[in-house]
């Protein structure tokens, strides 16, 4: 189900830096370790995900006076990939995406800085540990969507798309073949390399697969169906890194076979299951962890039952103690610290809208300029109506920056917006946000009393929406 981004971040970098005498570090083999070279009061940041699939940034800042290197080490079993893309401004008033893919293994130590801004040197690292170094990368620079302009229909966009996108995919093959050649790269760099190209052919495929309405698009299910084989093999490859689009490919690998077997895949419990019954390689573990966290529904005996299977899968590992770490830290009570405006211009506090300890309250978060949530208004009202018998209260919440955005959106959508219907004031906007790490929109919360039951629920359109929505009313009831 695709949904819009809230928060964005932009991040310009114009420095230059030189390099100083290298800090000495002892070397160890779970950790891979980075040194940055930066200028005086300079920042910098990667982003990374672990074996987990956790998101992580790593800050290098220089706050000293002068120049120095900083060191940072990441512990991992694994290989650690990155991406660092920066806006290059041409000096024709072009801007262009500088581009660089990095793979360490354990016990890697890889030394950065500038040269002719906005350029890394990457002199010092091993040429293994660059998979990809360009001003344009097929990595970055092919939409998910890419077709030909014009009044197509979903199948001719699709069919351009197939053409545009395997001319891409077969001259980015041969250029790792021609540059595998011209820097005297060996074996494992070329499959490396490949590795991440398939990866991304494959995310980019299953882009088209979901439709954003809760269902999928047959032609590229039938297509990606074809090839599943060819994705497991992709999933169980032996040299296998977490890149940013692997979770997408192994997520779409189990939801397509649900699609197979005529389930539901929008289903939490369903997808942990297919995927615990699965061969999905070394990342097994950090995908059955993500089904976990990502569940809509963390209650019932549906949701204990994976659980436990987790449990006796990974008993006395790492992970366990990753999986109790998040459900301590996880906000378990709504805040309720916050104002809202009303319709009718009165501000009113959050904790009265929640009015009654054991009454459930059903929250949209929302905004004008989001498409998929004005979209879904028509069937959340109608599933509204079915529910008219359980102790359930519906509330939207807009996120526009400007009230005058809300109330306009609240016309057009009046039938579905006419009570109930409140703004979060903008300065209380970003403590309520970052409280429940609201990254994406529509978000759906439901609560019982100030309890979260669900923090991130289903989205109407997916199947899964209504039957979840009265087992979770029933099972608290």
């Amino acid at each position: 189900m695709k949904r819009y981004f809230l928060l964005f971040l932009l991040l310009q970098l114009t420095v230059v830096s030189v390099w100083s005498k290298p800090v000495k570090t002892a070397a160890n083999s779970n950790y891979v370790t980075i040194l940055f070279s930066l200028s005086k009061q300079e920042t910098i940041s990667f982003q990374y995900y672990d074996s987990l699939f956790n998101f992580h940034t790593l800050v290098f800042d220089n706050e000293s006076s002068k120049d120095s290197v900083i060191t940072k080490k990441i512990y991992s079993a694994h290989p650690i990939s990155w991406s660092y893309g920066i806006l290059n401004d041409d000096l024709k008033g072009d801007w262009k995406i500088m581009y660089y893919v990095f793979l360490a293994q354990p016990g890697d130590s890889l030394y950065l800085s500038y040269k002719n801004k906005p350029f890394l040197n990457t002199s010092r690292c091993k040429p293994n540990n660059i998979i990809a170094e360009k001003p344009v990368s097929y990595y970055s620079n092919v939409k998910p969507h890419a077709a030909k302009p014009g009044n197509q229909s979903k199948n001719d966009a699709w069919l351009s798309f197939l053409q545009y996108f395997n001319e891409k995919y077969e001259e980015e093959l041969k250029e790792i073949s021609a540059d595998v050649i011209s820097r005297g790269l060996n074996e494992t760099n070329d499959e490396n390399r490949r590795l991440i190209c398939r990866i991304h052919y494959y995310k980019k495929l299953f882009d088209w697969l979901w439709q954003g309405d809760g269902t999928f698009f047959p032609p590229a299910a039938t297509l990606l169906g074809s090839r599943l084989t060819e994705i497991k093999d992709i999933i169980n490859d032996k040299n296998l890194f977490i890149t940013n689009e692997l979770l997408d490919v192994i997520d779409g690998y189990v939801r397509l076979k649900l699609i197979k077997q005529n389930k539901d895949f929008s289903n939490g419990i369903n997808i942990y299951n297919a995927a615990a019954n699965e061969d999905l390689g070394k990342y097994k573990s950090g995908y059955l962890n993500v089904c976990l966290k990502k569940s809509p529904v963390k209650t019932g005996a549906a949701y204990s039952a994976i659980l436990q299977d987790y449990r006796q899968r990974y008993v006395n590992t790492a992970y366990i103690g990753a999986l109790d770490s998040l459900a301590h830290n996880a906000l378990k009570y709504f805040p309720l610290n916050n104002k809202l405006l009303s319709s009718n211009g009165v501000i009113i506090d959050f904790k009265k809208v929640i009015d009654e300890p054991a009454r459930y309250t059903f929250i949209d978060f929302w905004a004008s300029w989001c498409l998929p949530c004005r979209q879904q208004l028509p069937l959340l009202h109608k599933i509204k109506q079915k529910l008219g018998k359980y102790p359930i209260k519906f509330i939207s919440v807009n996120l526009d920056e400007k009230p005058e955005a809300w109330k306009e959106a609240s016309k057009k959508d009046a039938l579905y917006l006419a009570e109930n219907n409140f703004y979060l004031l903008p300065h209380l906007k970003k403590e309520l946000v970052s409280k429940l790490k609201m990254n994406l929109i529509p978000r759906y919360i439901v609560l019982k009393g100030s309890q979260i039951l669900a923090a991130d629920f289903y989205q109407p359109v997916e199947p899964a929406f209504e039957k979840e929505l009265i087992m979770l009313l029933n099972f608290n009831h």
